[in-house]
């Protein structure tokens, strides 16, 4: 049995959210759809506009198209993820604002031998371990995936040291051996 007593801050919030929006096998497959879409449809738009047009003869057209569509491509990729995180920060400053912040200041999170309790003011909540479906184990906190949009958050700073990060895991993979162990330090 693991007790853990801590405060999730901000910090830990929007990491989650960048990991899940950018790495999880959820969300992974639109974002690299969103990713290349405007620029496919850029690129489609501008030789359609060469092509039907009087000039579709003039190889400057055609250079001139995939100029200004290779300048946009290049300009998308450059800015799509920066453009993301600040939009997820923006999302942590509202909940702030408004006082609804998704998680709880401060947190109990228990682990017991048939079931999690996740504690907090405001919830208390019960997930038994065959609902894990996946652990990710960054450098700095535990993403226990109870569903592929939603995790149990264990930052490292609520334990003792490594060897107690290590029991940790070695304990979670015995009561959920059919979750996927995922290490991601990026």
């Amino acid at each position: 049995m693991f007790t853990f007593h801590f405060q999730l801050n901000d910090k830990d919030y929007l990491e989650f959210n960048k990991y899940h929006l950018f790495y999880s096998p959820a969300t992974k497959k639109s974002m690299m759809i969103r990713r290349w879409a405007s620029p496919c449809l850029v690129t489609a738009f501008l030789l359609w506009v060469i092509f039907t047009a009087e000039n579709a003869e003039q190889p400057e057209a055609m250079i001139g198209a995939i100029i200004i569509s290779g300048m946009f491509t290049l300009f998308w990729l450059l800015i799509f993820k920066p453009m993301h995180v600040f939009s997820l920060k923006m999302m942590v400053k509202r909940f702030k604002k408004t006082g609804k912040l998704p998680y709880g200041q401060e947190n109990e999170l228990i682990f017991e031998d048939g079931f999690i309790l996740d504690r907090s003011p405001n919830r208390e909540m019960k997930t038994a371990y065959g609902e894990i479906e996946r652990i990710v184990v960054t450098n700095q906190i535990f993403y226990i995936y109870t569903n592929s949009t939603q995790a149990i958050l264990l930052p490292f700073y609520a334990f003792q040291g490594p060897q107690g990060q290590s029991e940790f895991l070695a304990f979670l993979q015995q009561k959920a051996p059919a979750a996927a162990i995922v290490w991601h330090n990026k």
